[in-house]
C-alpha cells in the first residue's frame, strides 16, 4: 500500500537503545551499522551459522520438495498418457461401430427405396388394371342386360315348350 503524503516520518523513540545504538539512528550512516553490530551490541555468531544452517536446511527441503513434484508430475504425465491412449482405443472402437450401422442403415434405406418404387410400379399397374376391369365389368354388365332384353322379347311359349319337352 502506497502511503500518499511525502513528509509521513515515523521516529522511534530510541530512549531505550543503547547510546551507540541511538547515535546510528539520528545520524542514519549505515557504515557504523556494521561496527556498532559488531562491537557494541555483540550479535553472537552462532546466530548467523544458526540462520546459514536454517537457510541449508531450507535449501535441501526445496530441493526435496522440487523432486517430490517431479516424479508426481512423471506419474501424472504416465497415467495421462494412459488415459488418452485408452480413450483413443475405445474412439477407434466407436468410429468402427459407426462405421458399421452406417453401412447397415444404407443397406435399409436402399431396401426402403425399392419397396417404395415398387409399390408405386405395381399401384400403378393395379390402379391400370382395376380400371381396365371395371370398364370390362361395365361391358359385361351391358351385355348380360341386352341379353335379358332380348331373352325378354322371345316369345315365351315357345320356351317354355322347349323346356316342358326336354324334362
Amino acid at each position: 500500500m502506497k502511503i500518499q503524503s511525502s513528509n509521513f516520518n515515523i521516529q522511534p523513540d530510541v530512549s531505550k537503545y543503547p547510546e551507540q545504538l541511538q547515535m546510528l539512528i539520528d545520524s542514519r550512516n549505515y557504515f557504523v551499522i556494521s561496527t556498532v553490530m559488531s562491537s557494541s551490541l555483540s550479535v553472537p555468531m552462532t546466530w548467523l551459522s544458526m540462520v546459514t544452517k536454517r537457510r541449508d536446511v531450507s535449501k535441501e527441503h526445496h530441493i526435496l520438495f522440487v523432486e517430490e513434484i517431479k516424479k508426481v508430475e512423471e506419474s501424472v504425465n504416465l497415467k495421462v498418457e494412459a488415459l488418452k491412449f485408452e480413450m483413443s482405443k475405445e474412439v477407434a472402437k466407436i468410429e468402427q461401430n459407426y462405421s458399421s450401422l452406417h453401412g447397415k442403415v444404407d443397406i435399409i434405406v436402399d431396401a426402403i427405396k425399392k419397396l417404395v418404387e415398387y409399390y408405386t410400379f405395381f399401384s400403378t399397374k393395379l390402379d391400370a388394371m382395376t380400371e381396365t376391369y371395371s370398364k370390362l365389368f361395365a361391358k359385361m354388365e351391358e351385355f348380360l342386360e341386352s341379353l335379358k332384353e332380348s331373352m325378354s322379347k322371345i316369345n315365351l311359349s315357345h320356351s317354355s315348350s322347349i323346356s316342358q319337352e326336354s324334362m
